[in-house]
């Protein structure tokens, strides 16, 4: 895609982006990227997760992909690289699905008895 990209643009008017989330092949539902680095989807131990593209169903940019996508926008010559969904790491309020809360409200000052 990136070489696609750089034939129709000039390599300074694009970025790669790299999704800060993972989705879920079968269901399509998505998780957080802090969602998907909790300890209880990586019983291995940490390492774990900086060589995984997928927990528990959920498959993600992991950093070794990352890595991988920064050096490929470099050697393409591309503005940069930017995050796409990183909100999800900060929910301002809660996520419903199916008439349960599937995601917590995270951002610190938000929500009921913020000041």
């Amino acid at each position: 895609v990136a070489a696609q990209a750089v034939e129709l643009l000039p390599p300074s008017k694009v970025t790669l982006g790299l999704p800060f989330y993972g989705r879920h092949l079968q269901t399509g539902d998505w998780k957080s990227y802090e969602d998907l680095m909790k300890p209880e989807d990586f019983p291995d131990g940490p390492s774990a997760s900086l060589e995984a593209d997928e927990a528990g169903g959920y498959y993600y940019n992991g950093p070794l992909t990352i890595a991988r996508k920064v050096r490929l926008a470099a050697s393409h010559g591309l503005q940069g690289v930017m995050v796409w969904e990183a909100g999800q790491d900060c929910r301002e309020a809660p996520v419903w699905r199916h008439g349960k809360v599937a995601h917590v409200q995270t951002c610190p000052g938000q929500g009921p008895g913020a000041s």
